[in-house]
């Protein structure tokens, strides 16, 4: 079974909402811009 190494973040700021990817320790919001749409300046 594959598993996805790109950038998770970039997943979670497309769809807007936090998707788990990343560690469950912190929130989403401390780590990047949850609003902001990646590719989006």
């Amino acid at each position: 079974m594959a598993r996805y190494l790109g950038p998770k973040l970039k997943l979670s700021r497309r769809e807007g909402t936090d998707l788990f990817l990343k560690s469950g320790v912190r929130a989403i919001d401390t780590k990047c811009k949850i609003e902001q749409a990646p590719g989006q300046h």
